[in-house]
C-alpha cells in the first residue's frame, strides 16, 4: 500500500509546494535526521530505513537544497544555550557547565536569554541557526509551548534542559520534581506537622507544577488539608503571608517549590519575628547560597545544577557526533537530594545519597 502523499506537498491551485525533509521522513516513518544522514552519508543507516526514504524521496519528488547543505557540511564549532536568564544562580551555575563540556570538546557557547518569553526565545534561537551553530541546549521558557518544534530546526541538534519540548525526537533532562517534593513534605510530616502550606512564585511552570503535585500527594497520602499560594512574587509576598500567618488555619510549616519563592518567604517571615524552626518550620526546593549560613540554616531539596548542564551538553555532542540517532528523545531523569539543616527542626547532618540518573525513552 502506498503511503499517503503529507499534505504540504500535494499540489494546489497555485502550483505544487516543494517537498521538505519532514514530508520524507513522515511518509518513511522516519526522524528527519535520519533522512538527512541518508542524503550525506554522513553515518550508516538500517537498509530497510534507507528503501523506505529512497521510495518516499521518488513519490514526494524531493530535491535537496544544495546551499543549505553546502551550509551544514561546515563545522562552526559552535553550540547554542538559551537560559531565561543568567540573574537566576541556577540558571548560571547550568551554564557554566555547559560552556565547560564545549571547551573540552574544541568548541564554544553562544549565550542568550529568553526571559521567559515564547516569542524571544524563537527569535533569539532563529538568530543561532542563522549564525551556524551545530545544536542548542535550551532551557524552555515560563510558558508550556515553545517553537522550537517547528520544521525550521529539523536540522538543529537540541537537548531540553530543566522543562519539556513538545516534540518527541527531542532529548531532555529532568530531576525528580515530584518525588522531590513529596520527600520533603513526608519530612515536615514525620515532624508532626498537619498544616503544612506550599508556596510558589509563579503557577505555569512544568517545574514547579510538578513540585506542588509532589506536595499534593504527600497530603493527601496522610488525609491532611491542601493549601497552596501560587502567586508569592516579590511584590506580594509581603501581603500573602502576612495574611496567610495571621489566619485561623495558619501553617506550622511551608514548603517553597523554588528559590525565589523561598527568598521571598524568608524576607517577610523576618519581618514578622517569625522564627525558623520554633515558630514555624521550613524547607525549600532548591539549595542557594549563604542558605547554610543563615542564622537558623535552611533545609533544603538540593538538585543537581552542574550535573543537569554537563549531561545536557554531553547528549548534545553525541547528537552532533552522530553518534546516535534521536528518532525517540531520550529522557534522563536525574535525582535530587534532601539536605537536612535546622529550619525543618532537625540538627544538620550530611546530605543523602545521591542516587544514580535515570534514563527512558518517550
Amino acid at each position: 500500500m502506498t503511503p499517503p502523499v503529507p499534505p504540504s506537498a500535494r499540489s494546489t491551485s497555485k502550483g505544487r509546494h516543494r517537498a521538505t525533509i519532514a514530508d520524507v521522513a513522515r511518509m518513511a516513518e522516519v526522524a528527519p535526521m535520519t533522512v538527512s544522514r541518508v542524503l550525506t552519508g554522513a553515518a550508516a543507516v538500517r537498509p530497510d530505513k534507507v528503501k523506505r526514504i529512497q521510495e518516499a524521496i521518488q513519490l514526494l519528488r524531493y530535491k535537496p537544497n544544495e546551499t543549505a547543505r553546502a551550509l551544514r557540511s561546515q563545522r562552526s564549532r559552535i553550540i547554542g544555550l538559551i537560559v531565561p536568564r543568567l540573574s537566576d544562580p541556577f540558571f548560571a551555575t547550568i551554564a557554566h557547565a555547559v560552556n565547560n563540556v564545549a571547551v573540552d570538546n574544541g568548541y564554544s557557547v553562544l549565550i542568550t536569554t529568553s526571559n521567559d518569553e515564547e516569542e524571544t526565545e524563537y527569535s533569539q534561537a532563529q538568530l543561532m541557526v542563522l549564525r551556524g551553530v551545530e545544536g542548542i541546549v535550551i532551557i524552555p521558557g515560563a510558558g508550556y509551548h515553545s517553537k522550537l518544534n517547528r520544521q525550521e530546526f529539523e536540522h538543529i541538534c537540541l537537548v531540553a534542559l530543566d522543562k519539556p519540548i513538545d516534540e518527541p525526537s527531542i532529548d531532555s533532562v529532568f530531576v525528580e520534581n515530584f518525588e522531590g517534593s513529596r520527600t520533603a513534605v513526608e519530612h515536615l510530616i514525620g515532624h508532626g506537622h498537619q498544616r503544612i502550606t506550599c508556596i510558589s512564585d509563579a503557577s505555569d511552570l512544568y517545574t514547579l507544577s510538578k513540585r506542588q503535585q509532589g506536595y499534593e500527594q504527600a497530603m493527601m497520602e496522610h488525609d491532611l488539608k491542601i493549601n497552596t499560594i501560587t502567586d508569592c512574587t516579590a511584590e506580594r509576598a509581603s501581603d500573602r503571608i502576612r495574611q496567610l500567618m495571621q489566619s485561623k488555619y495558619a501553617p506550622t510549616a511551608i514548603f517553597t517549590t523554588n528559590g525565589p519563592a523561598t527568598r521571598n518567604v524568608l524576607h517577610t517571615l523576618l519581618q514578622l519575628g517569625v522564627k525558623l524552626p520554633d515558630d514555624l518550620a521550613l524547607i525549600g526546593f532548591d539549595d542557594f547560597e549563604f542558605a547554610d549560613m543563615l542564622q537558623t540554616s535552611l533545609t533544603v531539596i538540593r538538585q543537581p545544577a552542574s550535573e543537569m548542564g554537563r549531561i545536557a551538553a554531553l547528549r548534545l555532542f553525541e547528537q552532533i557526533q552522530d553518534d546516535i540517532e534521536p528518532h525517540i528523545g531520550k529522557v534522563i531523569t536525574l535525582p535530587v537530594e534532601l539536605v537536612i539543616r535546622r529550619s525543618c527542626g532537625c540538627k544538620p547532618r550530611p546530605s543523602t545519597t545521591p542516587r544514580k540518573p535515570r534514563a527512558s525513552s518517550r
